[in-house]
């Protein structure tokens, strides 16, 4: 059940290297190096988050844009992959 699974958020990112010195450097996370497609850090309790750096990414079967609106706040779509539909 996902209330005793690891989970680790995917943030977007446009620049990898500065966001990861960032959560690194900035923050004291350690970074994990690449994995996935996704670029790993870990907090020093274990909990790990994963940088993508994307505008528009393709995750399997679906497709994700992320935008800031009007208050900044960063939002995302998702849709499915046309030649998945159905499946």
């Amino acid at each position: 059940m996902i209330q005793n699974a690891q989970v680790t958020p995917i943030l977007p990112v446009v620049d990898l290297s500065r966001a990861t010195g960032f959560y690194r450097d900035r923050l004291g996370l350690k970074d994990l190096g690449d994995e996935a497609g996704n670029h790993l850090l870990q907090t020093g309790a274990g909990a790990t988050i994963g940088l993508m750096e994307a505008d528009v990414c393709v995750m399997g079967a679906e497709k994700a844009a992320w935008f800031a609106d009007s208050e900044g706040s960063i939002l995302c779509l998702h849709e499915r992959v046309i030649g998945d539909m159905g499946r």
